[in-house]
């Protein structure tokens, strides 16, 4: 089926990463695969080091020069693939590099599901912050459905499910956005995560909502980047993808994420200890 494609960012320090993910893209996925390059010099990088047996197996995508001078590149990086790849694949998703594809997946039939689903599956946040000032720069900070959906800026929902971004509606936002008064802060700022903002119009514009997870424990973010294993939180998001280590049996994970994370401890509001993540590379450059 050749209405959806995935989309890899990927810059220098995470190609490992992209070799593995690639490795277990063929053996487990039926869609095309992209990966976007911040420059060609990146692009011939990767490519001189990519197991033979790989090459023809994906596609390259190289940024705009004219977008590279923005500080927030790794969104400009998704949006630019998107933006590109929307006049021909109806459903594109869009991961990190850090991933690896576990089991065998109709990818198609798994974007259609997800983005028709309409919902966001969200989970408690400690901090409001992130999400309060993303809303006041695209001007939705009193938006009254937000308000609602989000529970005053409480709830989390990146990366608790794949992002799948559907092409009709990906126009009109992304015409939104190019057109937005704040569109140069929203690209410089490291907060300003693609999919969130992609998410939060989705919101505010076409209907969707968010069904409240794991009601009584509250994270850093979004509980299943942190979920390192525990499979109780897996079987209640029952998501495609996932950072639990124990996904070879739990049938529903497809997609392990996170890859480049490791673990401490931290406690919620009920004194439950819950896993949370540390970047060992810091902020995630792409």
């Amino acid at each position: 089926m050749n209405n959806a494609c995935t989309v890899i960012p990927i810059h220098y320090p995470k190609f490992n990463y992209g070799y593995n993910l690639l490795k277990s893209y063929i053996k487990n996925c039926d869609v095309p695969l992209y990966f976007t390059f911040t420059t060609i010099e990146q692009m011939n990088l990767f490519l001189k080091n990519v197991n033979p047996n790989h090459i023809g197996k994906f596609s390259n995508i190289v940024l705009d020069q004219s977008l590279i001078d923005y500080k927030n590149i790794i969104t400009v990086k998704k949006f630019y693939s998107v933006d590109v790849l929307s006049d021909t694949y109806q459903y594109i998703a869009v991961f990190d590099s850090e991933t690896l594809f576990v089991k065998p997946m109709n990818n198609y039939l798994i974007y259609k599901e997800i983005d028709e689903s309409k919902f966001f599956k969200g989970n408690k946040r400690k901090s409001k912050t992130h999400l309060k000032d993303l809303a006041t720069l695209m001007g939705y900070e009193n938006n009254d459905r937000l308000l609602e959906q989000t529970e005053n800026f409480s709830q989390y929902w990146w990366l608790n499910e794949i992002c799948v971004y559907e092409k009709t509606k990906f126009k009109e936002f992304f015409k939104w956005y190019k057109t937005h008064k704040n569109y140069g802060k929203m690209q410089n700022e490291f907060f300003c995560f693609d999919y969130l903002i992609y998410s939060i119009w989705l919101i505010c514009n076409k209907n969707y909502f968010i069904k409240k997870y794991a009601t009584n424990i509250t994270c850093n973010g979004a509980l299943l980047e942190t979920n390192y294993s525990d499979d109780n939180i897996s079987y209640e998001f029952k998501s495609y993808q996932d950072r639990n280590i124990n996904h070879e049996n739990i049938e529903h994970i497809k997609v392990q994420i996170m890859l480049d994370r490791d673990i401490h401890h931290c406690y919620n509001v009920e004194g439950v200890r819950i896993y949370e993540h540390i970047d060992p590379d810091g902020r995630r450059g792409q």
